[in-house]
């Protein structure tokens, strides 16, 4: 997949791992950057693991947002971007080749 960011400063903060580790400590940061990779790596968002480790979650509809696990309870934000199919008012995990990374939720 492809994955993007709002703005520079997002950009900056997920692209570079010692502004991750100053704003999440530098566990959280190793999270978050294996997380990215894993994103990364996947054809779409249907080659995600929704169990655990990764818990990939669902959490708004249309447009969809998404979720993976960091730890407890904190989680990666993320966001179909573009060409994004839909069925039943559900998004087609395998739809999803474009994601824009929103932040953590604390």
């Amino acid at each position: 997949m492809r994955v993007c960011f709002p703005n520079a400063v997002m950009s900056a903060l997920f692209n570079t791992h010692a502004e991750l580790e100053r704003r999440f400590g530098a566990r959280r940061a190793d999270r978050i950057a294996m997380l990215l990779q894993v994103l990364l790596a996947a054809r779409h968002l249907g080659d995600v693991p929704a169990g655990p480790p990764i818990r990939l979650r669902i959490v708004g509809g249309i447009p969809a947002e998404f979720t993976v696990a960091l730890g407890t309870a904190k989680r990666l934000r993320f966001r179909a971007t573009e060409n994004c199919s839909y069925k039943n008012n559900r998004i087609v995990l395998e739809s999803v080749k474009v994601i824009e990374v929103l932040g953590v939720d604390l």
